[in-house]
């Protein structure tokens, strides 16, 4: 879970922290390519390098309750992972639980 500050925070400023504090670190030539908020939260694809190979991936942070949670995936271009289905399968996931 993402701190929202008691709220404060929106998913897109979560997101944008997320990729300033973490992406660009672990990425090379980030470059935002969509950002898209929607009630419960934000999404933003990019594109990016990794040891010299170009690639592609997105961020989504949505709010569940009191708590925002998100997803982030990666993929090289060449990669046999299913982009779309992964990510679809990522989202699945963000889902609230109890004990």
């Amino acid at each position: 879970p993402f701190d929202t500050n008691g709220g404060q925070r929106s998913t897109a400023d979560l997101a944008q922290s997320y990729i300033k504090g973490t992406l660009k670190v672990a990425l090379q030539d980030f470059r935002q390519t969509a950002s898209i908020r929607t009630d419960d939260g934000s999404r933003i694809e990019y594109t990016a390098s990794a040891g010299g190979k170009t690639g592609r991936g997105v961020v989504v942070v949505r709010r569940i309750g009191d708590i925002a949670c998100g997803v982030t995936l990666f993929a090289l271009e060449d990669s046999p992972i299913p982009f779309d289905q992964t990510l679809d399968y990522l989202l699945s996931s963000l889902q609230p639980t109890r004990p």
